[in-house]
C-alpha cells in the first residue's frame, strides 16, 4: 500500500512539473520566432546565402490535401 501511494505521488509531482515547464517552453518559443526574417529565394541563393552567414536553411512546404 505504502509503495502505491509513493508511486502515484510521484507520478502527481512529475505531472505537475511537466505542466509548469511546458508553459515556459512556450512563451520562450514565441518571444524566439518573433525574430525570424523570412526570405523568398531560389534553393541556389539560399545555399549562397547561407553559406556566407554560417546558418542553416529552413524550408517551409505547405501542400493542401
Amino acid at each position: 500500500m505504502k509503495v502505491r501511494l509513493s508511486f502515484i505521488v510521484a507520478v502527481m509531482c512529475l505531472l505537475v512539473l511537466a505542466c509548469s515547464t511546458g508553459e515556459k517552453a512556450v512563451s520562450a518559443g514565441a518571444e524566439m520566432t518573433a525574430g525570424v526574417a523570412w526570405a523568398k529565394l531560389s534553393l541556389d541563393d539560399a545555399k549562397v546565402e547561407a553559406a556566407n552567414q554560417n546558418k542553416l536553411i529552413m524550408i517551409d512546404v505547405f501542400s493542401p490535401t
